[in-house]
Order: C-alpha cells, then structure tokens, then sequence
C-alpha cells in the first residue's frame, strides 16, 4: 500500500483500524488555499485535492479559471477534483471537457443532479465517453448511483462523492448509506472511487474506513487536528474540559 501520510500520523490511524490492518483511506483536502496545499503536500499528508465554487467564493477567488489553474499546479501532480459551474446538460459538458484538458490530474466534478433536481446522466455519459475523469459530486442516495455506474467506462478512472456530513446534519445515518454505495460500485465499477465528503469531525476516517470508502476530503482545521490522535484519554479529555471552564470563568471574571 502506497503510504499518503506522515508515518507517525499513519500508526495511530492503523491503531484505530478496528481488525488492526493498515488504513486504507486516502487523505485529501477541501480547499481552495494554495499555501494549505503546499504545505500538505510538503509534509506528505495529503493524496488529493478537492475544491468547489462555494470554497472559491469563500476565499475571496473572482477568476474561477485562474484560480482553479493555480491549484492544479499547486498540487502539482496530485489528483484533483474542479468542478463545472454550469447548470444545464450542454453548457455542463462544454466546460467539463474544458476542464478536463487542464491537467490529466484533472478530475471534473459534476453534480449528480442540477439546481433543478434533473439527472446529470447524460453529462456524465457524454464525458465518460471523451474519457473524462469524472467526480460525480453532491450524492446522497442510492438509485441515482445505479442509475450513473453502467455508464463509466472502467478503463477510466473515476470518483463518486458521497455528502455523509450534511446527511448527519439533518439526523441521518450517513453508514448504511455509504456501505450501499460502496457495494455498488465494488460490483459495477471496479475503476471508480468511492468518497466520503463533507466531513465534520475525525472521527468520520474512521466510519469511511469501516464504509469501504476509498478516499476522505477534509476540511483544513481537521488536519490541524490529526496529531491528536490517540493522544488523550476519556480522563484527559473530561480533566482538559473542566480546566478549559475554570480557566475561562477566572479570565472573565466572573462572580456568583
């Protein structure tokens, strides 16, 4: 197994494995920031990058193609996902063709449906067809990744990213889902990727690792947070929390 990590982060993660075998879910990182990147990628803790127009808005990005060249770049040899802004069939398959000449790095993210709720299947056909590494992005349930999966081309690379922090969000238990996809493609598409997105918290490598899932996108604190791992105990934690509420109500000087 390749290793994606720093080799002191990677052991605690293999400690955590619930049957003790090595951790195989790849690291990569939600972001638009190019200095995250490098940094990432100099420290050996990242396999990937994925980003999106709301983290492009959010960092202040106006040239979307600049910008998303940039990153490509930046990450300089590592796969990445950039997604098309469009929202209708033809202008949605213009730029992802686009997009996809950028850099053979290039994965293109297409939304599973448009802000209409119509299907992009046909979107994915027409660019698996070119031969398009595709991100088939935005995917909560299980018909429209049956519906999508006989049309990759298992010659081609490909990643399916499943939203399991937002379908947390609103009370749903995002495992039995993911498990369901990861079947799926185990049985279709033995050439497409099956990725947890939307993480919350760090604990979400541990679910897409017992998933099935390939590939985990975090955000940049949650990497700011991995050497935390096997660090603290349920003792240490409960004594660091009654610290943190003393500490805080001597600093505000509170009285009772």
């Amino acid at each position: 197994m390749t290793v994606y990590w720093n080799p002191a982060v990677l052991d605690m993660l293999i400690k955590r494995c619930d049957d003790g075998s090595e951790f195989p879910v790849k690291l990569f990182v939600d972001t638009a920031e190019e200095a995250l990147i490098h940094n990432l990628k100099k420290l050996n803790m990242i396999a990937g990058v994925t980003t999106n127009p709301t983290l492009m808005k959010k960092a202040g990005i106006v040239d979307y193609e600049r910008a998303a060249r940039k990153l490509i770049d930046t990450a300089a040899g590592l796969p990445i996902s950039i997604e098309v802004i469009g929202d209708d069939s033809k202008s949605m398959i213009s730029q992802g063709l686009k997009v996809g000449r950028w850099n053979y790095t290039v994965y293109v993210k297409i939304p599973i449906v448009n802000s209409k709720g119509e299907s992009s299947v046909n979107v994915i056909r027409a660019l698996t067809d070119e031969g398009v590494k595709l991100n088939i992005t935005a995917v909560y349930d299980t018909p429209l990744i049956e519906e999508v999966l006989p049309y990759l081309n298992p010659k081609v690379p490909n990643i399916i990213s499943v939203f399991a922090g937002r379908m947390a969000d609103v009370g749903i238990d995002p495992e039995p889902i993911v498990k369901s996809h990861a079947e799926l493609i185990k049985a279709h598409n033995s050439n497409a990727e099956l990725l947890w997105a939307s993480t919350r918290e760090l604990y979400n490598m541990f679910q897409a690792q017992r998933c099935g899932c390939h590939i985990i996108t975090m955000p940049p604190e949650h990497f700011r947070k991995l050497h935390k791992i096997g660090k603290a105990s349920l003792d240490d934690l409960m004594l660091e929390t009654a610290q943190t509420f003393v500490q805080d109500a001597t600093a505000a000087e509170f009285l009772l």
